[in-house]
Order: C-alpha cells, then sequence, then structure tokens
C-alpha cells in the first residue's frame, strides 16, 4: 500500500480487545485477531488525500434517501502492516438549507467501519467539514455527487 502516508507524529498503541467494536474491525482486517497491536492516529493520507479525525464524508446511502449519507471520522487505526481502518459516525440529513447551500444533520448512534478499499469507492474522496449556526450543524458538498 504504497498510497497510505503515515504521520510522522506521535502513534498510540491500543488492542482490539479494548476498543468498541473490535471484533468487527478484527474481521474486517480479515481476523486480525484481538490482543495484536493496532496503532491510532489524528490523520493520514490514502492517495494525496488527507483525513482527520472528525472529518466528514460522503456515504454510500439507498436510492431512495433523499439526501446524501454522512459518516464523520472517530478514529483512524493503522495495523503493523500498514493496512487503516476509519470508525465513523453516522449523521442523518434532515433537509437541505438553500439559503446556505448545506444540509442540515442531526448524530446518530450508528457506527460504521471502513477499510481504504471501501473509502476508495464512497462518491467523493473528499473530506468535508462540520460547521455550526445558531447551534444547528451544517454540512456543505464542495461538488455534486
Amino acid at each position: 500500500m504504497d498510497y497510505l502516508h503515515l504521520p510522522s507524529a506521535h502513534l498510540d498503541t491500543v488492542f482490539l480487545s479494548e476498543v468498541e467494536g473490535g471484533s468487527n474491525i478484527s474481521s474486517l482486517l480479515g481476523n486480525y485477531g484481538l490482543f495484536r497491536e493496532l496503532f491510532s492516529c489524528e490523520y493520514v493520507s490514502v492517495a494525496s488525500v488527507c483525513y482527520r479525525v472528525n472529518d466528514i464524508l460522503v456515504g454510500v446511502g439507498n436510492e431512495s434517501d433523499l439526501h446524501p449519507v454522512f459518516l464523520q471520522v472517530q478514529t483512524i487505526y493503522v495495523t503493523d502492516s500498514r493496512e487503516c481502518i476509519f470508525v465513523c459516525k453516522h449523521f442523518h440529513a434532515t433537509l437541505l438549507d438553500h439559503h446556505l447551500q448545506a444540509y442540515e444533520v442531526v448524530d446518530s448512534d450508528d457506527i460504521t467501519t471502513l477499510s481504504i478499499q471501501q473509502l476508495q469507492q464512497l462518491p467523493s474522496p473528499w473530506p468535508l467539514k462540520l460547521r455550526v449556526v445558531n447551534n444547528v450543524r451544517y454540512i456543505s458538498l464542495r461538488h455534486k455527487v
């Protein structure tokens, strides 16, 4: 995976047995094992795109969905073999604010884990930011998806 660039900053060591949803992450990595070391980091570059904790990604939704699905990166894990997993929280878009050209969103308890291969299959590879205006959360797209 020569398109994965790790930060030169500090990496924290964790075990999947200590992580919520660790068994899901283990199976996504091909039964990695709950007691092998994993490293968490604040950001990573994949194919020249930098992904950071708290970035917003456009997820894959149902064709019947009126609004896009949004995922907020909660944690980034990297294995010793340079495989990368993103743990993301879902945001549900409630409406499109035409004045702000942004989707009003509310968070949910749904969690998704993405591998780099799944990340490359998202509708848009570019991370977005969550903005708050008058205590309302908004996400605006950079381009049509």
